[in-house]
């Protein structure tokens, strides 16, 4: 648990907002879940390092398990708004392509500890839906791009991108067992080609259709 955070909580004091609170208990958590596993973390132990009554935690949280789910829904969110972020600063599908699968290889080293998929949080039903939302919502992105950039139909590019970004779990599995960052960077160009590739030749195969095999 950093000094430093459990100073800044414990400055805080009553002048913090509801929403301050529960991001400081939810930070504290985080911590303990990082150094210590997800036993540590009790609503006596983060309120014991907030310097807090548990009753004022249980004003936040129901119990250890919603205050640990919110810790993944939390993270969860805040990634999503970082890779997005970084797709959004590029210009053009291929650009913002490779800068979507390079801040996820990214987020291995800063998040894979949390977000493994042998993780029990991350099979609760809560935490798959606002994933499974946000998985949507990338492929439609990607499919509007795609659809503009290959010439294919929205309904063809948002079926052809919710296949082949579905090669991302894999991506990350191979990606784990890599420790070089040259060897992840060939993984991720792999990928990108692979899925160029296969958009390119489904804008040719309806090219070709639409001129009647000509």
């Amino acid at each position: 648990m950093s000094t430093v955070r459990e100073k800044t909580v414990k400055s805080g004091g009553d002048r913090m907002s509801a929403e301050q609170r529960r991001d400081s208990l939810v930070d504290i958590a985080l911590d303990l879940l990082r150094d210590s596993g997800a036993e540590s973390v009790t609503i006596g132990s983060v309120a014991e390092i907030a310097g807090v009554t548990r009753t004022l935690v249980y004003k936040h949280f129901e119990n250890r398990q919603d205050l640990i789910q919110g810790v993944y829904r939390r993270e969860a969110a805040k990634l999503h708004v970082l890779i997005r972020d970084r797709v959004v600063a590029e210009q053009g599908f291929e650009a913002k392509l490779r800068a979507f699968v390079a801040a996820v290889l990214s987020a291995i080293d800063t998040h894979g500890w949390l977000f493994s998929p042998a993780e029990p949080q991350t099979q609760e039903a809560g935490f798959r839906d606002a994933q499974a939302q946000r998985d949507r919502r990338t492929v439609g992105d990607f499919a509007k791009m795609a659809s503009n950039e290959f010439g294919l139909s929205l309904r063809e590019a948002t079926s052809a991108l919710g296949i082949l970004l579905s090669g991302m779990a894999s991506l990350r599995l191979q990606a784990r067992v890599l420790t070089s960052e040259a060897d992840r960077e060939a993984l991720g160009g792999l990928y990108v080609d692979l899925v160029l590739a296969a958009l390119k030749g489904l804008a040719t195969q309806a090219q070709y259709q639409g001129t009647g095999g000509e």
